[in-house]
């Protein structure tokens, strides 16, 4: 599959307001300090496979790493941003716990073919520029029969249409990049992958500081899948 002219975005221009969201705000305040409710499900699943290698990818302020780490993976936290990394480094610190933080691009990671065992991505796949590149290179840094679980936001997400629209059900809001998928377009996404389960899942969040200044309703499509 090849990337869509409408991905030809440039990515630095189009998530430049992570980099000034994480910024504006003290540490800990953009999003809730408690990872996201899909990382206990994402650790066992990695622990049926026998994972112990990991990259979460677009993590953030590292606020879903710890328990992986705890759990005794050796985990990896990627993201674009380098003051969400710095934070996400802190995190670690503080906690006295041992892992790697990485200021990487998704599409450019810097690490090996095949060099661990699984890749978690939450709540950042949406604000990929270019989702085919990203996918790519999710599967060549994977083991074969690595893990990937990832959650992505859909058109029945309370935020859909938030924002400048740049095309379909794309938008630029506040800078960054929100695309929301129709089913059918994320699973023509996934072809090549071995899915092993594809559902629906809603959660309620709070206000994000003044990024998002509003309580909403996130609809995400729950994907975990297996390396082929």
């Amino acid at each position: 599959m090849t990337s869509s002219p409408e991905t030809a975005l440039d990515a630095a221009s189009a998530n430049e307001g992570w980099e000034q969201a994480y910024a504006s705000q003290p540490p800990t305040s953009l999003w809730q300090d408690e990872p996201i409710p899909l990382a206990a499900e994402a650790l066992e699943f990695l622990r049926e496979h026998g994972a112990d290698t990991m990259i979460d990818l677009g993590c953030g302020d590292g606020r879903n790493l710890p328990p992986f780490i705890r759990a005794g993976l050796h985990v990896t936290g990627v993201d674009a941003s380098p003051t969400p990394v710095e934070r996400a480094a802190a995190r670690l610190r503080q906690n006295g716990l041992q892992g790697i933080t990485v200021t990487a691009d998704a599409v450019a990671l810097p690490f090996p073919r095949e060099a661990v065992d699984a890749v978690t991505c939450f709540d950042a796949f949406s604000h990929f520029v270019d989702p085919v590149a990203a996918l790519a290179e999710i599967q060549r840094v994977l083991r074969p029969g690595g893990q990937f679980m990832v959650n992505v936001f859909n058109t029945d997400d309370s935020e859909c249409g938030m924002g400048e629209q740049l095309f379909g059900t794309t938008y630029r809001y506040r800078g960054t990049i929100f695309r929301f998928y129709q089913e059918d377009e994320l699973r023509e996404l996934l072809t090549g992958w071995k899915t092993v389960e594809f559902r629906t899942h809603t959660w309620d969040d709070p206000p994000h500081g003044e990024f998002r200044p509003h309580p909403h309703t996130h609809s995400n499509f729950v994907v975990k899948a297996v390396k082929a």
